[in-house]
């Protein structure tokens, strides 16, 4: 992905930039794998139960989701000073075809 060349006349850097995503893709998807196997191992030995190990480590992660979905909403483009709009919500409303 980092020696993509999608605009090779133009000597753009878009394979440079697929290639860091999917880094920062591929790392952050370890170590949530590492880190939601040791907090549930931790719980497991705290509570003694491998149910409420495996509920807590799925009730964080429902909390850390909604973190970054209300984030991802807040995102705005500004023009001049002012937020103009989310483009997450313009990309999606011209994809339905309302725009």
């Amino acid at each position: 992905m980092f020696s993509l060349a999608a605009g090779a006349e133009n000597n753009s850097r878009e394979g440079v930039r697929m290639g860091l995503f999917g880094a920062a893709q591929a790392i952050a998807f370890g170590l949530g794998g590492l880190a939601g196997t040791a907090l549930a191992d931790v719980t497991r030995l705290i509570s003694g139960s491998p149910v409420m190990a495996y509920a807590s480590v799925f009730a964080i992660e429902s909390v850390l989701f909604v973190a970054a979905a209300l984030l991802a909403a807040a995102i705005g483009t500004r023009e001049h000073g002012k937020v103009t709009g989310n483009p997450v919500a313009i990309a999606a409303l011209y994809q339905g075809g309302g725009g």
